[in-house]
């Protein structure tokens, strides 16, 4: 795979990956797997939703807000 970054991503991705001891693609590899696993959680927890509200089970308006906040955080674990 060929991936073409902007040249001050790239300058910053080498700067990370210096100041981390590693290499550029180790740290995309980590940020690609954590995004997955981020899309994985994020559809499970959809697909249980979608579940409840077929059973007629439905959030209060306070719990959906406080669920939307922590799902629209970076690398949320909502659960």
């Amino acid at each position: 795979m060929v991936l073409e970054l902007p040249p001050e991503i790239e300058t910053r991705l080498e700067q990370l990956a210096q100041h981390e001891g590693t290499t550029v693609v180790s740290l995309l590899a980590k940020a690609a797997e954590t995004l997955y696993g981020d899309d994985l959680r994020y559809r499970e927890i959809v697909q249980e939703r979608i579940a409840q509200a077929d059973a007629g089970q439905f959030m209060k308006d306070a719990e959906m807000k406080l669920l939307w906040n922590r799902l629209l955080q970076p690398g949320c674990a909502a659960s």
